[in-house]
């Protein structure tokens, strides 16, 4: 498949690896009327190498895409494809938040939220008490792994102790792994209220043998604020 479409997000993966996040547009003009959401994975279907992607949040790529065959897709990522070729052809112009917002408006098929972040993802996330981190187990996921979401409640950069990058807000309980290549606001900085955010669901792990198997949330773009 040939097509146009809009870099959303780059995130950070283990073993120096990336995720790369995509919108199929409708067209290559300046207009940003989003289709469908893709996850660009290499042809041979292994995660990108951070070290070696051109992919940045905002470019816009003509591309040729495989999407994965249904005995490849484990839900809750639905959105998985296998890049064979691609050529960049432009850049989003700013504000990228306001631009994306109206492109998400142009196609309410694509998840956007505003609001408490209970209500993502149909409202079905769990909560771990003890790391406050959001998750779904396997037989519980949804069809669809990312979601765009505009808090009303700020939420505040910090590090954990292995100097990741986190976003949490203590009065409400929430911790986010923050895993954005290039984060547009850092440590000790705060996303303010109405901000528009991509969150997305991690691919399925345990931290020890006794533990289900878990896909837990994290917040992989922020764009800047809408209101």
């Amino acid at each position: 498949m040939n097509m146009t479409v809009l870099i959303v997000a780059v995130t950070h993966m283990r073993e120096g690896r990336c995720c790369v996040g995509a919108w199929q547009l409708q067209d290559a003009s300046g207009s940003i009327v989003p289709i469908r959401q893709w996850r660009l994975l290499n042809a041979d279907r292994s995660f990108p190498l951070l070290a070696e992607t051109s992919f940045r949040v905002g470019q816009v790529w003509q591309v040729q895409l495989e999407p994965a065959p249904e005995h490849r897709i484990r839900p809750p990522h639905t959105e998985d494809s296998y890049l064979h070729a691609s050529q960049r052809i432009g850049h989003l112009k700013e504000p990228q938040a306001i631009r994306l917002y109206n492109g998400l408006l142009r196609n309410p098929q694509i998840p956007m939220v505003y609001g408490d972040i209970t209500q993502l993802f149909d409202g079905a996330l769990r909560q771990d008490e003890n790391s406050q981190s959001f998750y779904f187990t396997q037989s519980e996921c949804p069809n669809y792994s990312t979601s765009f979401w505009i808090p009303r409640h700020p939420l505040f950069v910090t590090e954990d102790s292995y100097g990741k990058l986190r976003a949490v807000n203590k009065s409400l309980n929430i911790n986010l792994r923050y895993t954005a290549v290039e984060p547009k606001i850092g440590c000790g900085e705060t996303i303010p209220a109405g901000s528009l955010l991509r969150v997305s669901l991690a691919r399925f792990w345990r931290r020890n043998e006794d533990e289900e198997l878990r896909s837990y949330l994290m917040l992989s773009q922020f764009y800047g604020t809408i209101e």
